[in-house]
C-alpha cells in the first residue's frame, strides 16, 4: 500500500508528455469548479431554510390555540391553563382581523393582527422592533384625548398605499364582532410606523395594532381570535400541541409552526435535493477528465508497468497506483473548490449584492448558512465519484502483459 501510495504521487508528478499535464490540470480545474458550485448551491438553499424559519419563528407564534365555532371569550383562564404545561414559556392573545386599507394612492387587502402589551417586551427581533416602539406610544396622553387606533404598517403596503408617518388611513371591514354581515364599516386609523422584515408576502399584506383598539373596532370586548403560544423548544411543537389539546379539550383546535408553514418547507427540502443531484452532474462530467488522464498515462508508462511487473510487481499493485493518482487528483481538485466556494459564500453573506425580487420570492436578499453537513456531503460525494472515475485505467493497467509492453514499447 505504502509503495502504491508513493509511485501514485512520483506520477502525479512526473512531466510526462505535455497532453496529458493538460487533461490532469483540466480534470483538477473541472473538479474544483463543480464543487464549487455544489457547495455554493447547498449554502445557499440551507440559506433560505433557515433565514425563513428564523423570519417566520419571529413574526408568527410556535403553537396557535383557537376555539371552534367563534373566539375565545375567557381567555384569561384559559392563558393560565396553557402557562402551565411543561415547555410552554409565553401566552399571549391575539385578534385578528381582515379587510382593504385605503391610503391615498389606492386600497389595498390587509390582515391586521392586534397584540396585547405584554408582547412588546419579545419584540427584539430588529426588523419588528418598530412596531413595539410605535405601539408603545400608544399609550402616550396625546393618543387617550384622540382615541386615534394606531396602525403599524409594512413598507411595503405603505409605499403602495402612499401611506406616510402620521397619516391617516382607512379600513373597510365586511362586518365583525357582534354585528357580522351589515354592510362595510369604515374605521379611521393614524399611521404610527412602519416594519420590513424583508419577506415579501408579509411587508405587503400584514398590518399591527394594539390588542384593546382592535377588540374595540372588531367590538370583541373580553375575547380574541386565538392565543399566541411561544415554546421553551421550537422543534417540540408537537409534542407541546398534543399536552395543550389534552388540557383544554374537544373544543379547542391547536396548530404549530410545522403545520402552517409545512407545504412551504417541503417544497425547499424538494428543491435542496433536486438541485444538489444536478449540481453533482459537473463533477460527474469533470470526472471523466480523470478517467482520460489515467489512460493517457497508462499507455505513457506502459514500458515502467512492464518493469514493474517483470520485478515481482503483483496487479493489485499497479491498479491502486492509478487509483492513488487518481484519487490525489481528486482530492486536490475538491480542496480547491471548497476554499473557492467558502470565499464566495462569505463574500455572499457580507456584501450582499444580490438583490431578488420580493413579489417572486419570499425574500429580497439572497441568505448562505453553510452546514457542516453539507460540507461533508459534498466532499464524500466528489471523493467517491473520482474513485469510481479511477476504475477503467487502473484495470486496463493491471492487465497489461510485461512481454508485449517491452516488445511493442
Amino acid at each position: 500500500m505504502k509503495l502504491s501510495l508513493v509511485l501514485g504521487i512520483r506520477y502525479l508528478g512526473s512531466k510526462g508528455k505535455t497532453s496529458s499535464r493538460w487533461i490532469t490540470l483540466l480534470a483538477v480545474a473541472g473538479i474544483a469548479v463543480g464543487v464549487m458550485v455544489l457547495f455554493v448551491t447547498m449554502a445557499v438553499m440551507t440559506g433560505f431554510q433557515v433565514e425563513l424559519q428564523n423570519r417566520i419563528l419571529a413574526i408568527e407564534s410556535h403553537v396557535v390555540v383557537m376555539r371552534y365555532g367563534g373566539a375565545i371569550e375567557n381567555y384569561q383562564r384559559i392563558s393560565k391553563l396553557v402557562k402551565n404545561i411543561e415547555g410552554v414559556r409565553t401566552v399571549q392573545p391575539v385578534v385578528y382581523t381582515q379587510g382593504m386599507l385605503r391610503g391615498p394612492k389606492g386600497t389595498s387587502a390587509v390582515v391586521i393582527r392586534g397584540i396585547s402589551a405584554a408582547q412588546f417586551a419579545y419584540g427584539q427581533q430588529s426588523f419588528l422592533a418598530p412596531v413595539y416602539k410605535a405601539l408603545s406610544g400608544a399609550d402616550s396622553k396625546e393618543h387617550h384625548r384622540s382615541r386615534e387606533a394606531i396602525l403599524v404598517v409594512g413598507k411595503v403596503m405603505a409605499e403602495r398605499l402612499g401611506l406616510g408617518k402620521g397619516a391617516a388611513a382607512i379600513l373597510l371591514t365586511a362586518g365583525s364582532g357582534s354585528r357580522p354581515g351589515l354592510l362595510p364599516q369604515m374605521h379611521r386609523f393614524k399611521v404610527g410606523g412602519f416594519f420590513e422584515t424583508g419577506m415579501y408576502e408579509y411587508d405587503g399584506a400584514m398590518a399591527y395594532m394594539r390588542l384593546a383598539d382592535i377588540q374595540r373596532v372588531t367590538d370583541m370586548h373580553g375575547s380574541v381570535s386565538a392565543l399566541e403560544v411561544r415554546l421553551d423548544d421550537v422543534y417540540k411543537s408537537p409534542a407541546v400541541s398534543q399536552r395543550i389539546l389534552e388540557k383544554l379539550g374537544y373544543q379547542y383546535w391547536v396548530q404549530d409552526w410545522q403545520q402552517m408553514n409545512r407545504n412551504l418547507f417541503s417544497m425547499l427540502r424538494l428543491q435542496k435535493i433536486l438541485m444538489y443531484i444536478i449540481m453533482t452532474l459537473i463533477i460527474f462530467v469533470a470526472a471523466f477528465n480523470i478517467s482520460s488522464a489515467l489512460v493517457m498515462m497508462v499507455i505513457e508508462k506502459r514500458k515502467d508497468i512492464a518493469i514493474l511487473k517483470t520485478i515481482g510487481a503483483t496487479s493489485s499493485l499497479i491498479s491502486r497506483i492509478f487509483i492513488f493518482k487518481g484519487f490525489l487528483v481528486g482530492l486536490g481538485g475538491t480542496a480547491i473548490g471548497i476554499s473557492l466556494g467558502g470565499l464566495a459564500c462569505l463574500t455572499l453573506a457580507k456584501y450582499q449584492f444580490v438583490h431578488l425580487p420580493g413579489d417572486v420570492y419570499f425574500l429580497t436578499t439572497l441568505p448562505v448558512k453553510i452546514s457542516w453537513e453539507d460540507v461533508a456531503m459534498v466532499v464524500v460525494v466528489a471523493v467517491l465519484i473520482c474513485l469510481l472515475a479511477t476504475i477503467y485505467p487502473a484495470r486496463r493497467a493491471s492487465s497489461q502483459s510485461p512481454a508485449e509492453a517491452l516488445r511493442f514499447g
